[in-house]
């Protein structure tokens, strides 16, 4: 039986997973040289000035250097194969919730050293430790030792996790009061507001550290340009075809149904938060609008709304002056602007295009009857009563702004015309018409008598009034070239 048995199965025979793993670990190479090393150093520090520590220290550092030291050609694993060994995996399982404290314990008390070194120092030991553990490799074997044991995982159980995990999570749920939960938040509230404020009435008692904390956001917007953009570059440096490649097999591995089924059930949900609305709500009155329209009075109760509206003042004043920026760049880049003037009629006509396919897809696909039923429930909709009288409340109003301010849009008019170049616009006005009339000639017999007719039978319902004999002698008099009176 070797030395390495033996400790295995003193181990083993005492039990205890904790002792298993100092066995294990006290016959490992790294553990004789540390006490060869070590041992000597740790008894010098207990013997001290004392005579008699100081014989007995020499003697037991002797026996201990020369047993671990006779030791170091025996066939002992290393840590790190003993750290692989199943069981040993297994013990360290079990004992390292005990372990955990005290671990994050030397890890503070080692840092909180570190942070009393001198910066050369600490600059020194990291780079040491960096060099020696090279962490670049050490992480990334971890890392795909991590994901290839996940993946073995899953593949003997693809729902390895949520078995295990859920019935946990349906304790924590069952053994939770959300109840408290609640009355938790709900009565936690003002005191976090509270502290909240408390926060920022120290904070701001240091101003420069304010600016510093803000001065954090713009070095994240820059930084996460930066990244985007470094992330980006090496896409540019693809070939178009194997770019496109890339992208379209990453849309064909995209699974639509379920796109489909989350827009399905979001429908869902909304259809029926409107029925629930009818159906709590009194007949003809549902619930959501009243209750949406009460927490908008609300809002607009506690907003200053001349404060809100002078900051959209002020929005619309910087919109303007970017805008204006932007012209003068326009114009400095005139192949800019013709790239800007061509997209957008290049996008009027794909609307153009959109618009004409629907129309045929509409007539293709629905009948004369559903197209006359579509159009009468869209009529019907629309709401002529509504409309109508909306339009006579317009122009109510304008009545009674031109009753008390009869020169105001005859004014308004005067200057709009009065701004126009005259000449240009008749030369407009007559080329424009000249080709409309050429355009209408094929379709005239068609369109023409109808709205002559049309026209007529308006005149004729007008009656013969005061002001429609007035109305038809101006007319006529036009026509004959006379001067009106």
């Amino acid at each position: 039986m070797t030395e390495q048995e033996l400790i295995r199965n003193t181990a083993a025979a005492d039990g205890g997973p904790a002792r298993r793993l100092a066995a294990a670990l006290a016959g490992s190479r790294e553990f004789d040289s540390l006490i060869a090393v070590g041992a000597p150093a740790v008894l010098s520090a207990w013997a001290g000035t004392s005579l008699f520590r100081r014989a007995v220290a020499g003697v037991i550092a002797k026996i201990l250097t020369w047993g671990f030291a006779g030791r170091s050609g025996h066939s002992g694993r290393t840590i790190n194969e003993i750290c692989a060994d199943p069981a040993v995996v297994r013990d360290l399982a079990e004992i390292s919730p005990h372990i955990a404290g005290g671990v994050l314990g030397v890890m503070e008390s080692f840092l909180a050293g570190m942070e009393s070194l001198p910066a050369d120092d600490r600059q020194a030991l990291v780079a040491a430790c960096l060099e020696r553990s090279r962490p670049g490799g050490t992480l990334g074997r971890q890392l795909t030792a991590i994901l290839r044991m996940l993946n073995s995982l899953h593949q003997a159980d693809p729902l390895f996790f949520t078995k295990r995990i859920t019935p946990h999570l349906r304790e924590w749920i069952v053994a939770t009061d959300f109840g408290e939960l609640k009355e938790c938040v709900d009565s936690s509230s003002a005191d976090m507001v509270a502290l909240l404020g408390a926060i920022n009435e120290e904070l701001w008692r240091y101003p420069a550290k304010v600016v510093c904390l803000m001065s954090i956001a713009p070095a994240l917007l820059n930084t996460a340009l930066d990244a985007a953009r470094a992330s980006l570059a090496p896409l540019n440096r693809l070939a178009p075809d194997l770019l496109t490649d890339v992208f379209l097999s990453l849309v064909r591995e995209a699974d639509g149904a379920r796109l489909g089924a989350l827009i399905a059930e979001a429908a869902e949900v909304l259809r029926k938060l409107y029925t629930g609305s009818e159906l709590i709500g009194e007949q003809g009155r549902p619930r959501l609008p009243e209750d949406v329209a009460r927490f908008a009075g609300e809002v607009i109760e506690a907003v200053d709304l001349e404060a809100l509206i002078k900051v959209r003042t002020m929005t619309t004043e910087v919109l303007e002056q970017a805008g204006g920026r932007l012209m003068d760049i326009l114009e400095e880049r005139p192949e800019l602007f013709r790239a800007l003037i061509t997209e957008r009629f290049e996008r009027l006509g794909r609307r153009v295009r959109m618009f004409a396919r629907g129309m045929d897809s509409m007539e293709k696909a629905l009948s004369d009857a559903e197209l006359a039923d579509m159009l009468a429930r869209g009529l019907t909709e629309i709401g002529s009563q509504d409309l109508a009288l909306a339009s006579g409340r317009f122009l109510e109003i304008l009545n009674r702004v031109h009753d008390l301010r009869p020169g105001l849009l005859p004014d308004f008019l005067t200057q709009l015309t009065g701004a126009m170049d005259a000449r240009g616009l008749g030369e407009t006005v007559g080329w424009f018409m000249e080709g409309l009339g050429r355009a209408i000639e094929p379709i005239a017999p068609e369109v023409v008598p109808p709205l002559l007719k049309a026209a007529a039978g308006i005149i004729a319902a007008a009656g013969e009034g005061e002001a429609m004999r007035d109305a038809r002698s101006a007319l006529w008099k036009a026509l004959r070239g006379e001067e009106s009176e």
